[in-house]
């Protein structure tokens, strides 16, 4: 009886030590947003590489802002799909008008976030 108390416990202790581990459904999002878009750095320094990681911490913590709002009923996934659909579309016209491109990657990059944001809301 107390090697089974001993097996339970040493189950238990090694299922909490893998849920530290687990990436979140948020940061897997943040992060391979993050390097599929333009924004990634194509020369690793010190600074780049700061930066990136800031930005995928900030990208995750969107993503779980969004998603809590949703989970609370402050906001719809679909009314979160609605507004990226609008801010992409507003985004094209700024370029065509005046050609700015970096702004253009920036909105696709939070409108993918947004999106998936709203797929993990979903889940």
């Amino acid at each position: 009886m107390k090697s089974r108390l001993v097996f339970k416990f040493f189950l238990v202790i090694i299922f909490c030590s893998q849920q530290v581990y687990a990436k979140s459904p948020c940061y897997k999002l943040a992060t391979t947003t993050f390097f599929n878009s333009s924004l990634s750095p194509t020369v690793s320094t010190t600074e780049s590489l700061k930066d990136a990681q800031e930005e995928m911490a900030d990208s995750e913590m969107f993503c779980k802002r969004l998603v809590q709002a949703v989970k609370l009923k402050k906001t719809t996934s679909k009314e979160l799909r609605s507004n990226a659909d609008k801010m992409l579309k507003e985004a094209r016209k700024e370029f065509e008008h005046d050609g700015d491109m970096d702004k253009l990657e920036l909105v696709k990059y939070h409108y993918e976030l947004v999106i998936g944001s709203a797929r993990i809301a979903e889940e």
